[in-house]
């Protein structure tokens, strides 16, 4: 029988630091189906950011298709060399696709991109609001997708503990075996960093007292006195690319507070965590808001307001909100919930065979696509006081580097 020639496929991203971007390309990497494709990876940063090397491999190993991983966001001085790039690979009928993890507006990109493949639909809302707001058309729109991030969960489910183990874990951590854990799970980002957990917990102390906070990871330069007044209920781990150790950092966890100052494009770490059953609480960063930042909101996406989580603004919101979770009814329900989402929507499985027809140039239907009116619908309105002091702690950093303080 003749063999039919495998299609090139050429995954291309800035790098493998730790984070969503890395964690969504090695799982592509893993999950597509070697018995139809011909999959290569190159990383730009391991090459210097040359243009030419990626091109080569193209050439070389005979590449139709290039996935590329948000590579136009981190370009700086290299972002003329990636749009010729992007010409080139048009001018020769090279297919390229984009894995787009931010809503950063580039329609020179859409010009030359076959299509955009937003890891949320709020990313996409986002990116679409940001068109309109600069006053710019919407030529591209039918270029633009939405695919997840994809969940390995083959490697989740070799990450599973027992009962016996979690125990174990805690008391290894020095955590009560007892204690109730609220968790915050992340890279110790200065700019994603919000502390509302920390100012949770003297809230949740007041009502009982075995909370406990396990963070990992918070930013080196925040050390607030909580920490020394609240020592014996707070565990601060340092940041780490330790998948393993994550997940079982995770399952000890009974609650995840997880919320970021500039919110999530899609949310790695909820999403893991809802894998587990563990309940979120979270807050809501609506991306249409006057801050002097931009901000995603695909949290949202993820966790839907008393289905299977909470979305709160205040620490005494949030408080309430872990109260409730302390009752084994409305925990169970959560819990199920956030699994049952998890496992239907994020599984590695069926986002790669969706990503293989975009590559093979076909389009699918649309799953649990969010429409604008059900974001509004969705959207908690911050304060203008909390909005105001999001300008005033912008304006206070920037002078800080000024004066060489950060």
């Amino acid at each position: 029988m003749p063999t039919t020639k495998k299609l090139g496929v050429l995954l291309v991203t800035n790098h493998l630091r730790l984070g969503c971007t890395t964690k969504t390309f090695l799982t592509y990497e893993k999950y597509l189906n070697r018995k139809k494709f011909d999959v290569h990876r190159l990383v730009l940063n391991e090459q210097g950011w040359n243009m030419q090397a990626l091109q080569d491999v193209i050439e070389q190993k005979q590449i139709s298709v290039v996935v590329t991983n948000s590579i136009y966001y981190e370009t700086g001085k290299k972002y003329d060399d990636v749009i010729h790039w992007l010409k080139t690979c048009q001018q020769n009928h090279i297919r390229v696709i984009d894995i787009t993890h931010f809503s950063k507006v580039d329609r020179t990109v859409d010009a030359l991109l076959d299509a955009r493949l937003f890891v949320s639909s709020v990313c996409r809302l986002a990116y679409l609001y940001r068109l309109k707001q600069s006053g710019q058309s919407l030529e591209y729109i039918e270029k633009f997708y939405v695919l997840y991030n994809p969940l390995d969960t083959k490697k989740l489910d070799d990450f599973v503990i027992g009962k016996n183990q979690k125990l174990a874990l805690r008391k290894k951590l020095g955590i009560p075996h007892n204690a109730f854990i609220i968790g915050r799970f992340g890279r110790g980002d200065a700019d994603k960093w919000d502390d509302r957990l920390v100012r949770t917990l003297p809230l949740l102390l007041q009502k009982n007292k075995n909370f406990f906070i396990l963070l990992q990871a918070k930013p080196d330069a925040y050390n607030p006195q909580i920490f020394t007044r609240f020592s014996h209920n707070i565990l601060s781990l340092p940041e780490s690319n330790n998948e393993k150790e994550i997940a079982e950092h995770i399952q000890i966890c009974d609650v995840l507070l997880q919320t970021s100052r500039i919110g999530e494009s899609f949310g790695c770490a909820i999403a893991e965590g809802m894998y587990y059953g563990k309940p979120m609480v979270t807050s809501s960063t609506d991306f249409r808001a006057p801050t002097p930042f931009e901000r995603d909101n695909g949290q949202l996406e993820l966790v839907e307001d008393t289905i299977n989580g909470y979305v709160c603004h205040t620490p005494q919101d949030s408080a309430q909100a872990i109260m409730k979770l302390t009752t084994e009814k409305t925990y169970n329900r959560i819990s199920r919930a956030n699994a049952e989402k998890a496992r239907s929507w994020f599984d590695a499985d069926q986002l790669t065979e969706r990503l293989e027809n975009y590559i093979r140039g076909k389009t699918n239907s649309p799953t649990h696509s969010l429409s604008i009116e059900d974001y509004i619908k969705r959207v908690k309105p911050e304060s203008q006081l909390y909005l105001l002091s999001l300008w005033a702690e912008h304006f206070g950093r920037k002078v800080k580097r000024k004066l060489g303080f950060v």
